[in-house]
């Protein structure tokens, strides 16, 4: 957990192209079954809200 808190901010470094395959898709899936298990996670973070936004975009 720790490692994801101190890194989070690098996904915002990160190319989209570069990131792997349904990977918008799969980890807003994998925060919310964390935060469902009151595992604390910056959830509102600039960086969340950009994948969270890529992942509705490609579901629709």
């Amino acid at each position: 957990l720790s490692f994801l808190r101190n890194n989070m901010c690098k996904l915002g470094e990160e190319n989209l192209e570069h990131m792997p395959i349904g990977f918008e898709v799969a980890f807003p899936s994998l925060l919310e079954i964390a935060k469902a298990m009151d595992v604390d996670l910056p959830y509102d973070s600039s960086v969340l809200c950009k994948i969270y936004e890529q992942r509705q975009l490609k579901l629709q």
